[in-house]
């Protein structure tokens, strides 16, 4: 995998970079649709160090972010967390393959809107790339943000998804 680094506050030593080279070849073996990939390592004053790793899976961006106090510990920790995330991901798309599958023989696309929007507690109107609600949750998921603004592809409008305290799912419609 073909991957961009970018440093800030600490020097890329071979030693690091050929670590870094061997933890990020795992990540080839359980995802062979990475596009790209880019890793930030960074120093804080405090000796904190910061491994920020992103990949783009065809319409999916993953991304992963570790803090520890050595900068091995925080690749692990980062490479770990990020196969997680793939697997993750991976098992989202394979139930959701199934349900297309069972949807398409019952004839009826009502049990499988509902898998995600029963979650769908709160719906707020207010005024990008098109998607569907389900695939704007699964980016959220993947990306571990709180929150995913997106363009509703049944209605054309930009919407924002987003994580509740109590686990389940919110819905923003906003209107121009």
């Amino acid at each position: 995998m073909d991957y961009k680094i970018v440093t800030k506050g600490l020097e890329l030593s071979d030693s690091l970079k050929n670590y870094l080279d061997k933890r990020l070849s795992k990540i080839d073996r359980i995802a062979n649709n990475i596009v790209s990939a880019d890793v930030r390592l960074s120093k804080e004053t405090r000796g904190r160090e910061i491994v920020e790793i992103t990949i783009h899976m065809g319409n999916t961006i993953i991304r992963v972010e570790e803090i520890t106090n050595d900068i091995y510990s925080s690749i692990d920790a980062a490479i770990d967390s990020l196969v997680r995330r793939i697997k993750r991901y991976k098992d989202l798309k394979h139930s959701r393959q199934q349900r297309a599958q069972r949807t398409l023989e019952r004839e009826t696309q009502t049990q499988e809107e509902k898998s995600f929007l029963d979650k769908i507690v709160k719906t707020k109107r207010f005024f990008m790339k098109p998607m569907s609600i389900e695939e704007a949750i699964m980016q959220l998921e993947m990306l571990g943000h709180s929150f995913f603004v997106f363009r509703n592809a049944e209605t054309d409008e930009i919407n924002v998804v987003y994580t509740r305290k109590d686990g389940n799912y919110g819905l923003i419609e906003l209107e121009i």
